[in-house]
C-alpha cells in the first residue's frame, strides 16, 4: 500500500512538473512510458 502510494505521488508530481514546464501535450504522451521506468528502476 504505502509504495503504491509513493508511485501515485510521484506520477502526480511528473504530471505537475510537465504541465509547469509548458510541454503538456507532450508529456501526455510519454507519461506513461515514464511510468513504466519509475516502476522499473525501483
Amino acid at each position: 500500500m504505502i509504495g503504491r502510494t509513493f508511485v501515485i505521488a510521484a506520477g502526480i508530481s511528473f504530471i505537475a512538473a510537465v504541465i509547469t514546464s509548458g510541454t503538456a501535450q507532450i508529456g501526455a504522451r510519454n507519461a506513461p512510458v515514464q511510468l513504466l521506468h519509475l516502476l522499473a528502476m525501483r
